[in-house]
Parts: structure tokens; sequence; C-alpha cells
């Protein structure tokens, strides 16, 4: 039977109930940074915070370069204000194109 060095240290650890080497926690911090991370919008998505009294805010950049933003009372709401306004803005894209483009 073949084992690595590593599963050898490890029963040894056990046995004797020795905490587990550095490179166990690090594994099992790195798991748990990966389960805690959140959602990072792309470009042009806009972007959703929370306030100091609980609110929430959202905002957005325009391709004219206009920032607009809206303070919602949930997360829901400013999610869905956001995508409300991302949608008009491609619409107002399209509105403006000629024939020929």
């Amino acid at each position: 039977m073949i084992c690595n060095n590593r599963t050898l240290i490890n029963e040894y650890r056990e046995k004797r109930g020795l905490l587990p080497d550095v490179s166990q926690q690090e594994e099992t911090m790195t798991q748990q940074s990966r389960k805690n991370k959140t959602r990072h919008r792309g470009h042009n998505e806009g972007s959703i915070r929370p306030t100091p009294n609980g609110t929430w805010r959202a905002w957005v950049t325009l391709k004219s370069g206009k920032r607009i933003s809206k303070t919602p009372l949930t997360k829901s709401e400013a999610h869905d204000w956001l995508q409300l306004k991302i949608m008009e803005a491609e619409e107002a894209l399209d509105a403006e194109r000629t024939l020929g483009e």
C-alpha cells in the first residue's frame, strides 16, 4: 500500500489529538470564502448598496455618461428598478438608430 506523506502526517496528528496543519486550515478558509463571496456586477449593470438608514441605493451610468439613482426601501425593489432602467436605456439606443445603421 502506497501512502503519501500528508496521509501519514494526518493519521499521526489524529491519533495524538493534535490540531490540523496549516494547509488544511487554509483549504477550509478558502472554501468558506468562496461560499461567502458576493456576486459582482459586470460593466453597465449598475450598482446596489445598502445605506446607513437601512434602505438600499441603486444607480446606473447610462451610455450618455449620465448617472441616475434611486433609494427604494428593499433590495428587491432596487434590483427591479435597476433592471427597468437598463432595459429603458437599451430601448432608447434602438430608437436612436437610423435605417442605415
